[in-house]
């Protein structure tokens, strides 16, 4: 028998490292949980490997936890193989919490295999600190996830990326919670893409924003659509930026809205290009808001069609000035119809060229009005002609002034009627001079009336002629005083017959003189009463002569008073011989004198006793000469008695 189990607890301290050296395996068999945990660190690192390798599980566990940590911390041991499997397994927590870094060693890749999830728990975050790969990768499912999250969060980079993928697969996501996020970086991309739905939704928004781009992107869209709004909003700009267009295009629209503003301007313009319909629908308006100019423009023009009005009118105007025109001119009616002025008024004018005929036609009258000036002088008259009538109304004064004159000249007459005397009123005359015939023959008397004098004055005479007898009945004295020469030249004479005697009156001389003989002659006896003794004056020596006998006698006696002797001289016999002893008696001695003798003779007894005393005194000679006897006959004793002795000698009796 040994005479190990002959010495006491007590007396087991006494034994010198060299005795404790020379026993057997034998003798360490024959120990009392009671002599090995009175053994002291000093005894405990003289036991040879061998010797300690015969101890039993129970011996192993009633080792002094802080002598055995103390022993264990720098024997001479060969350290792989001081403990075996059964042994590891039988040490207890406490005995574990104890060891110290220096006893990594003593764990090879087998007895690490062997500690319990609760042994391997004990262990200080330090000692777990300095495990080398091959023990971490030694450790199965369940011991990892026996890591608290403490000892987890202490294990280095380069331990981080010793794990396996399916060690990776097993972590809880506390314990990923638990890493500094140079840590989490340091994961590899294979191990994050193998994180399942539960540990993906565990992980804290500060573990999701510590991810890098290259691990960001190692995702799948499976796991990333298992992600919340909270989590997908932490990813960091220019991480979110590495998703393949694929990858973006596959996120559910349940994300895709929960995305930060700043998180949408920074996605590429690939990835814009990868948004689907429901997804561009699903953004918000502060997200599509916040959108930069490139990834505006590099939209297709589907996407723009997909996206609602409210999305589009949340842009400002460099951002809608961004889109491109081939995608505004894919706007289907729904947008247009709800696009506000804002957006409408921000078109550019390429842009609003890009709209087709039809698309215009769907523009409300307020979206209409809130078109630039500089946008709408760069639509096309196809476009223009396109607009209801209902429609072009809306134009405002300012926006019609600025249409160019081919842009003018392609409105339909129905689109020209329907605008207001206040538009047309505004019209230049550049403008004006480019409406066709039909065109101004659509234009009421209203709206001619609107026209500024001088745009009136820019008719071309050809316009004027096609003017209809309503037209010219309904314009204004100041529109008709506007009138050029060649325009009222151009005025034909079944429209000038209709004219009120305030317009005729209107008519400046220099106008009046320059009517053709058919005008004149077209002018009714009404209307020739009413002229002004300025206009009677105007009438040339070619006019007079063409006035029928019934509309000379219209002539009023003050009219006549005015006419000139050029004109009296005009007068044609049977013109004279019609003009009423009223009418003799009104004109001055100066246009009686203008009667040419040849057509004394002509004149009435009647109209002779017309002449009063004082003007056949300014008669000449050679008229008195031409009178017949008979007419001499025929004056009074008064008339007789104020001619002179030359007048009286000049009487010839025939």
């Amino acid at each position: 028998m040994s005479i190990i189990s002959s010495i006491s607890a007590s007396q087991i301290t006494n034994l010198t490292t060299t005795q404790i050296r020379d026993l057997r395996p034998t003798d360490m068999k024959q120990l009392t949980t009671a002599q090995i945990n009175n053994l002291s660190s000093t005894q405990i690192r003289a036991i040879e490997s061998t010797d300690f390798l015969a101890l039993s599980g129970v011996q192993i566990s009633a080792f002094n936890s802080a002598n055995l940590a103390a022993g264990l911390s720098d024997g001479t041991y060969d350290k792989p193989a001081v403990m075996a499997a059964n042994q590891i397994r039988s040490l207890t927590t406490a005995q574990l919490s104890s060891l110290t870094t220096a006893s990594v060693a003593y764990f090879t890749t087998k007895t690490m295999q062997a500690l319990s999830p609760a042994q391997l728990n004990s262990l200080s975050s330090d000692f777990v600190s300095k495990l080398s790969s091959g023990q971490i990768q030694a450790l199965s499912a369940r011991q990892l996830q026996g890591l608290s999250s403490t000892q987890f969060s202490n294990l280095s980079s380069s331990q981080l990326q010793s794990l396996t993928t399916l060690q990776v697969r097993s972590l809880s996501a506390a314990q990923l919670n638990s890493l500094s996020s140079d840590k989490v970086a340091s994961i590899e991309t294979r191990d994050l893409a193998a994180l399942n739905a539960g540990q993906l939704r565990g992980l804290s928004t500060a573990t999701v924003k510590a991810l890098g781009s290259d691990q960001v992107k190692a995702l799948s869209v499976t796991q990333l659509n298992q992600l919340s709004s909270s989590q997908i909003r932490a990813i960091e700009t220019g991480d979110l930026s590495q998703l393949s267009s694929s990858q973006i295009g596959a996120i559910g629209v349940n994300l895709i809205s929960k995305l930060s503003t700043d998180q949408v301007a920074g996605l590429g313009t690939d990835q814009i290009k990868g948004l689907n319909r429901t997804q561009l629908a699903s953004l918000t308006t502060s997200q599509v808001a916040n959108m930069t100019t490139d990834q505006l423009k590099g939209l297709s023009s589907s996407q723009v069609s997909w996206l609602s009005a409210n999305q589009l009118n949340s842009l400002s105007s460099a951002k809608i000035q961004a889109i491109d025109s081939s995608d505004i001119g894919a706007l289907n009616a729904n947008q247009l119809k709800a696009l506000s002025t804002g957006f409408i008024a921000a078109i550019s004018s390429t842009q609003i060229k890009a709209l087709s005929g039809m698309q215009l036609g769907m523009l409300s009258g307020n979206q209409l009005k809130a078109i630039t000036t500089e946008s709408l002088s760069a639509v096309g008259t196809g476009q223009l002609q396109a607009l209801k009538p209902n429609q072009l109304s809306q134009l405002t004064s300012t926006q019609l002034t600025k249409l160019g004159s081919d842009q003018v000249s392609a409105l339909t007459v129905g689109q020209l009627s329907s605008l207001s005397s206040s538009v047309v009123g505004a019209m230049g005359s550049d403008q004006v001079k480019a409406l066709s015939s039909s065109q101004i023959q659509g234009l009421s008397a209203t709206q001619l009336n609107a026209l500024s004098t001088a745009s009136f004055a820019a008719i071309d005479t050809g316009d004027i002629k096609v003017m209809t007898a309503t037209q010219v009945a309904g314009l204004s004295t100041t529109q008709v005083k506007a009138l050029t020469s060649d325009q009222v030249k151009a005025i034909d004479t079944k429209v000038l017959a209709v004219m009120t005697y305030q317009q005729i009156q209107a008519l400046e001389t220099g106008d009046l003189s320059v009517m053709g003989t058919a005008q004149i002659t077209s002018l009714k006896v009404e209307q020739l009463s009413k002229l002004t003794t300025d206009q009677v004056k105007a009438l040339t020596s070619d006019q007079l002569p063409k006035l029928a006998a019934t509309q000379l006698t219209a002539l009023t006696t003050a009219q006549v008073s005015a006419m000139t002797s050029d004109q009296t001289k005009a007068l044609t016999s049977s013109q004279v011989q019609a003009l009423t002893p009223s009418q003799i008696n009104a004109l001055s001695s100066t246009s009686l004198r203008g009667i040419d003798s040849s057509d004394m003779v002509a004149l009435t007894a009647n109209q002779l006793q017309g002449i009063s005393s004082s003007a056949i005194q300014t008669m000449t000679t050679s008229q008195l000469n031409a009178l017949t006897s008979i007419q001499v006959q025929s004056l009074t004793g008064s008339q007789m008695s104020a001619l002179s002795s030359d007048q009286i000698a000049a009487l010839r009796v025939n």
